[in-house]
């Protein structure tokens, strides 16, 4: 409805409608809804290249969801260069440093994935310098943080260290209220994932 607005008072190729775009392409993407996701992602490409936009905020934000998203379908050698676009631009930017954790978090998987070690272990270095300020905030987005700090532990095998941050996630999405909405059960999932690789099935 907002990029209909848009297109409706001649502001269809605006960064505004780029912004929209790639939200409707995340909220499709979150839904499993790949090819739609990625057809609002490129047309939010193409807007931020032909207005020069790319390198702030939303580009980099912009590009993460692109990265992820073919990340998720298998194009791992894509999804790497646009995180690490991603990641270059937030660095120049005002980009938060737990956003950028965000970023990190997934590019050490990609790396993780191509068997790429050493580079994976160097973005999971640079990731855990980035959390450490936010290890003692018990607030939503912290949390997140840890739960994807927990999933990158796991990935490199670092199980005992990988579960202590999903329990400190959980307790603090139990204290927010947030343990029955998608980001509590993704905790959860986490940690059950956890449990598994531990060869602890029943606690899975």
């Amino acid at each position: 409805a907002w990029y209909q607005r848009m297109v409706q008072s001649n502001r269809a190729h605006t960064p505004e409608a780029a912004s929209i775009l790639a939200r409707v392409g995340y909220a499709c993407m979150f839904r499993g809804e790949a090819v739609t996701a990625n057809a609002h992602f490129e047309q939010a490409f193409a807007i931020r290249q032909a207005t020069a936009t790319m390198d702030t905020e939303e580009g980099a934000m912009l590009q993460q969801w692109r990265g992820w998203l073919r990340a998720m379908h298998g194009d791992l050698s894509g999804a790497l260069a646009k995180l690490q676009d991603a990641l270059r631009i937030a660095s120049n930017t005002t980009f938060s440093d737990l956003r950028r954790c965000f970023i990190l978090s997934k590019v050490s998987l990609v790396q993780l994935a191509l068997g790429e070690s050493e580079a994976a272990r160097g973005s999971m270095a640079d990731f855990r310098m980035l959390m450490g300020s936010f290890t003692l905030t018990s607030s939503l987005c912290p949390a997140i943080g840890k739960v994807f700090m927990a999933y990158v532990l796991a990935k490199f095998g670092d199980l005992d260290q990988a579960l202590r941050w999903t329990i400190e996630a959980s307790r603090t999405f139990g204290n927010i209220g947030a343990s029955d909405i998608h980001v509590g059960a993704y905790c959860y999932a986490v940690m059950g994932y956890i449990h598994a690789e531990r060869g602890d099935l029943d606690q899975a």
